[in-house]
């Protein structure tokens, strides 16, 4: 049975005992078209809660065959990017990371991050699925049974949509996949395939353009979703989605969501609505993007003085004429997830795609930030600060916001403090504008900022350009 997806708890902080936390992500190498992933990630652990850790990585084959398993720590440096580009010309497969310690790290996803670099564009993801640990899974801890969503459809003639799964660390037997497309003009097409049986550790990659017959036709030069039904063993139900390029010179990825017509969700009153607040960034073409398996409602947005009425199983592509989109729902009470995305055009490549949601009321205050930048002759960065004053009061604009810097190459940090004024009205400030020597310090390559201020009511982003043409956008830890 799909479980409740407790926010409440979540927000609490409500994992159990966490000695080993961890990430899988989809890593791929291609020299001759020139595409690389690189998985990267801040010793936060360290940063925040003054926990020393020790990391175990394990590279592995399509079918979860190791190939390779090594150890990792933080001793000449704050910042750890892996790539494996000197090693291997192609290679497929995955990278799972276990963090271990002997303090308990509160939180078992680890804050991991994976750029992937294709030969026109970029795009980076965070953690979206792990491996559990014993004691979770006997505690049951675990959500292994998939029931995920929000999985944007574009395929067209010359572009195709994907999905990732990893399985766990047992062997997932033979079974029946739904897949359920739902189209823009609500249309509803399902297919049933049989796949064979998962090793441990397996990735598997699907293209729904081979499920489902003349799948661009029926999407009519429009956006769908994708829902899908399925079951691992042992790892989380989180995927990874995306759309590549049939040259794979382009590629862009973000995660699925629960689908929360399946699962359930806590609720909290319609008192106030939930706030989704966007960046303010001159992209072509902007969306904001309602994904249809929401909890089963009828639901009212509003953006600027637009007002619309929508319902679960609709696929909603908006275009903004405000930063901020309130929710309420018509029926009942508020669900405390409904997950949105938001989307914007990269110069005749695909759109970048970055999962969001609502914020309700009961969110608690964080202070502190982490996120991916990089600095260097073709990627730039932009780092966005969002405040949600409706629930969290006014910010001051001359509020210091402290900055961090830190590289792969030392333990030493850049830092400084810059006034609220600097980003508001959601516009981002270039890192070069942030910290002097920026490029030199990063060596160029992935870095991290850290953020902290005594405002608890921020929202932080950051955005990739690579070439002034293709954007990737991620929200912070």
């Amino acid at each position: 049975m799909p479980k409740v997806i407790s926010q409440s708890e979540n927000y609490k902080g409500n994992f159990g005992i966490v000695l080993r936390s961890s990430a899988i992500f989809y890593y791929k190498l291609d020299k001759l078209n020139q595409f690389k992933t690189t998985v990267s990630f801040l010793n936060y652990w360290k940063l925040k809660r003054d926990i020393d850790i020790k990391i175990l990585a394990s590279l592995r084959d399509m079918k979860g065959g190791l190939i390779e398993r090594f150890d990792l720590d933080f001793d000449k440096n704050q910042v750890i990017n892996i790539d494996f580009s000197d090693a291997y010309d192609f290679f497929e497969g995955s990278l799972e990371l276990e963090i271990f310690s002997v303090t308990n790290m509160v939180i078992p996803y680890a804050a991991v991050m994976a750029i992937y670099e294709s030969k026109r564009s970029i795009s980076m993801v965070h953690s979206y699925t792990r491996t559990y640990s014993q004691h979770e899974i006997e505690e049951n801890r675990t959500i292994s049974i998939g029931k995920e969503s929000c999985w944007t459809i574009r395929d067209n003639k010359i572009n195709r949509s994907f999905c990732v799964m990893h399985n766990g660390s047992e062997r997932a037997e033979k079974q029946k996949i739904n897949l359920t497309l739902t189209t823009s003009e609500k249309s509803i097409y399902q297919e049933e395939i049989s796949i064979p049986a998962l090793s441990p550790y397996q990735t598997l990659k699907l293209y729904p353009s081979k499920l489902f017959k003349d799948l661009s036709g029926k999407l009519n030069n429009k956006i769908g979703n994708m829902s899908i039904d399925f079951e691992l063993k042992n790892s989380f139900s989180r995927l990874l989605v995306g759309h590549e390029s049939s040259k794979g010179d382009d590629f862009q990825v973000t995660h699925s969501n629960f689908n929360y017509s399946k699962h359930s969700t806590d609720e909290i009153s319609n008192k106030k609505p939930g706030i989704m607040q966007i960046i303010n960034e001159p992209i072509q073409n902007p969306q904001m993007i309602i994904y249809p398996d929401s909890s089963p409602g009828e639901y009212v947005i509003e953006n600027s003085d637009d007002s619309f009425t929508f319902s679960t199983g609709e696929v909603i592509s908006v275009s903004p004429k405000s930063n901020v989109f309130s929710v309420r729902r018509v029926d009942k009470t508020l669900p405390t997830r409904i997950v949105t995305g938001f989307s914007g055009s990269n110069k005749a490549l695909l759109p970048f795609e970055c999962s969001l949601g609502f914020m309700n009321e009961n969110r608690p205050e964080k202070r502190m930030w982490w996120g991916l930048v990089y600095s260097n002759k073709n990627i730039k960065s932009k780092i966005f600060v969002l405040p949600y004053e409706e629930f969290y009061g006014k910010v001051d604009p001359e509020l210091q916001i402290n900055l961090r810097l830190y590289s792969s190459n030392s333990n030493a940090f850049l830092e400084t403090n810059v006034s609220f004024s600097k980003f508001k009205g959601n516009k981002g400030k270039k890192l070069e504008n942030i910290f002097d020597g920026c490029d030199s310090f990063l060596g160029g390559e992935p870095g991290y900022f850290t953020l902290y201020s005594e405002y608890g009511g921020f929202i932080i982003y950051s955005m990739l350009i690579k070439d002034e043409k293709a954007r990737t956008l991620e929200h912070c830890f």
